[in-house]
């Protein structure tokens, strides 16, 4: 488990609330907490173009200062993605309270958002064409996934609303660009997500976005070793290391096989997860895999 939580303090409200939240985490991990005081981003810029006027003359050169501003805003949305992952991560492992959970996809959300108008083609392509064009256009994998991932999270507390807000093609093309960049990000991110994304939507005839549970198997496919679901997918799976990584079978019981109310598959898929050693490759997700696993066995017992 982790020895140390790192936790940046720039003054504001926000990073107050975090500190209190990297007290309570480094107490529950029994971890070391170290506290690092930084600008905070909109700050920072502004001080960097302030800055800019006092370089020494070899600096002044407009090409060099517009790659110094790129590496500067570089930074910049590396620390959005990484404040986006955070909150992801928080609202999914650590916390309990539902209202809590959501308020950290929200947070996590903006964060990626952030991350992705920072760019200044994404944000004029997002004015002139829209969101969809926007995003199948980007390239920044960490900032369209941990998005993706935080706001689908906080759809789940409103699956109605998601649908009347429109926010399901959003969410189709974010992780579609994610499969299509890098499907190998976040060990296999993109296919866990697009299986639970079409495993987990509301059984609505007739409507594009319905739950569609063929297409969830032809996503979780390549992330397990099941070849008696799988057989139709011939270079299943993608790598020898899928079930080190235990919530690829997590979201096929999830998703699919308990979806589909096999119940015999799925406690098996479930309890081998139970059976398995967690390793030191994935230490937290498969920790929190095995609790929610636990859990999901308990309801699909109460069904054999």
């Amino acid at each position: 488990m982790y020895k140390r939580v790192l936790i940046g303090l720039d003054g504001s409200d926000c990073s107050q609330s975090g500190g209190k939240i990297a007290i309570s985490l480094a107490r529950k991990l029994d971890a070391e907490l170290i506290a690092s005081h930084v600008y905070s981003s909109e700050l920072h810029a502004q001080r960097f173009r302030d800055m800019e006027q006092g370089l020494p003359e070899q600096y002044q050169d407009g090409q060099i200062k517009k790659k110094l501003r790129e590496s500067h805003d570089s930074l910049i949305v590396e620390g959005f993605d990484a404040l986006s992952q955070g909150y992801y991560t928080w609202g999914d492992v650590f916390l309990i309270d539902d209202e809590a959970k959501k308020t950290a996809f929200i947070r996590g959300q903006y964060w990626g958002l952030k991350s992705l108008r920072m760019s200044s083609a994404f944000a004029t392509e997002e004015v002139q064409h829209g969101f969809i064009e926007a995003v199948s256009q980007e390239i920044d994998v960490p900032a369209l996934f941990w998005t993706y991932g935080n706001w689908s999270r906080k759809d789940e507390y409103d699956p109605l609303g998601a649908i009347a807000r429109n926010d399901l093609p959003k969410l189709e093309a974010l992780i579609e660009r994610v499969f299509e960049t890098n499907p190998t990000y976040s060990a296999n991110g993109p296919y866990r997500a697009l299986a639970a994304f079409w495993g987990g939507l509301p059984p609505l005839p007739l409507y594009k976005y319905g739950q569609n549970l063929p297409r969830a198997l032809s996503y979780i496919c390549p992330v397990v070793n099941d070849p008696g679901y799988c057989v139709a997918c011939g270079d299943c799976p993608v790598s020898e290391d899928v079930d080190d990584y235990f919530e690829n079978r997590l979201i096929f019981a999830q998703y699919y096989l308990m979806e589909k109310r096999l119940w015999e598959d799925a406690a098996r898929v479930l309890q081998s997860i139970l059976d398995d050693e967690i390793g030191e490759r994935f230490v937290l997700y498969n920790a929190y895999c095995v609790d929610r696993a636990q859990i999901l066995l308990e309801e699909v017992a109460e069904h054999l």
